[in-house]
């Protein structure tokens, strides 16, 4: 298990952060498939403007499990199609049976031919 950490300017001071005249802004990489890469940089204004660097060891991947941790502060940067784990996922081929093609080919023969005697006969 590889420790996760929180910056170093929010430890101890999520308060501060939350409160309403001071702000936060993240900026941060544009999706992609690397799981093992991460750059960001977090501002944080208040009194003074407080910079510090994101990386890979305060980037949490989606289905991770936290332990030893009775409160959690997160900040979703990455969601829906744009999360690394779906962007590693490739193209999905829908599976058919054999058997389950070769009815599809057939109902369509029937309905073709349907069709067919039915403009025949009108």
């Amino acid at each position: 298990m590889k420790p996760k950490l929180a910056p170093d300017i929010t430890q101890g001071s999520l308060f501060e952060i939350a409160d309403t005249e001071k702000g936060a802004n993240i900026q941060y990489i544009d999706p992609d498939k690397s799981l093992y890469s991460f750059k960001g940089q977090a501002n944080l204004s208040g009194e003074s403007t407080r910079v510090t660097d994101l990386e890979l060891k305060n980037f949490i991947p989606r289905g991770s499990t936290l332990k030893n941790s009775s409160d959690v502060y997160v900040m979703a940067l990455y969601t829906g199609t744009d999360t690394k784990m779906v962007l590693n996922q490739g193209k999905y081929k829908f599976k058919i049976s054999h058997l389950n093609y070769l009815i599809n080919r057939y109902m369509l023969y029937n309905l073709a031919t349907m069709i067919v005697l039915q403009v025949l006969l009108s």
